[in-house]
């Protein structure tokens, strides 16, 4: 008969191996991410926040909010993938938040806003500082999920025991197209279950719990923009 201490210290170990795997994850997305110049940390945000509104952006918005000039913030912006655009030459997405309807929903104080994948709902909200309304799919179930996102937390999940797929990010695939060998197999899922049976059939897939997937998150905005984050 297993005492509680031994589960007690079971548990124990089981919360030590996901803090170990959380910080692994974390170092290898920070190695993936390029590293930001303070110019550069300001472009993002600002791109960030301004699409949050809903509507296309131009270069000529960025450099005029934040007193940059326009060449330095085309340059910035020219060196970066993951900028999309519309035919007009007005960004419409940044590394995970698009204007489209496309994706995970994704709405902001009324606005409907898309994000290219699961995680992307979770980390964002922290970087434009807006609580986020999310509504997916389960990929398995196809029950559908939602769950408001604050900036610092979680809040109205359903179902309650939501799960997230993730991928061990590797350089080569995750640079060449960032959409198809990572946001593809990024999802929420309405079970621990449903997650699990989704992995098992997607190779170099895991899961995390929402919790989980939510630390992570903060650690990749806390190593990408600093003390700049609340500005």
């Amino acid at each position: 008969m297993i005492t509680r201490r031994e589960l007690v210290r079971n548990e124990n170990l089981m919360q030590q191996t996901q803090i170990v795997l959380l910080n692994q994850l974390a170092d290898m997305i920070a190695g993936l991410l390029p590293a930001l110049s303070d110019n550069e940390r300001r472009v993002s945000l600002k791109l960030y926040r301004l699409l949050a509104h809903g509507s296309p952006v131009a270069a000529e918005q960025i450099a005029q909010t934040l007193n940059i000039p326009l060449a330095i913030v085309k340059n910035i912006l020219d060196g970066w993938p993951g900028v999309y655009y519309n035919n007009e030459g007005l960004i419409t997405g940044y590394w995970g938040l698009s204007i489209s309807k496309a994706g995970h929903r994704f709405e902001v104080d009324g606005v409907e806003l898309s994000t290219w994948c699961a995680w992307d709902t979770l980390f964002i909200p922290a970087i434009i500082g807006k609580t986020a309304h999310v509504e997916t799919t389960c990929p398995v179930t196809k029950e559908t999920i939602s769950l408001t996102v604050w900036p610092d937390g979680i809040r109205s999940v359903a179902p309650p025991d939501i799960h997230v797929s993730f991928v061990t990010p590797d350089a080569g695939k995750f640079n060449e197209d960032i959409i198809n060998n990572f946001c593809h197999l990024v999802y929420f899922f309405s079970s621990k279950e449903a997650a699990s049976q989704w992995a098992s059939e997607h190779e170099g897939t895991f899961t995390l719990t929402l919790d989980e997937a939510f630390e992570l998150g903060g650690r990749k905005n806390e190593m990408q923009y600093k003390n700049i984050l609340g500005a």
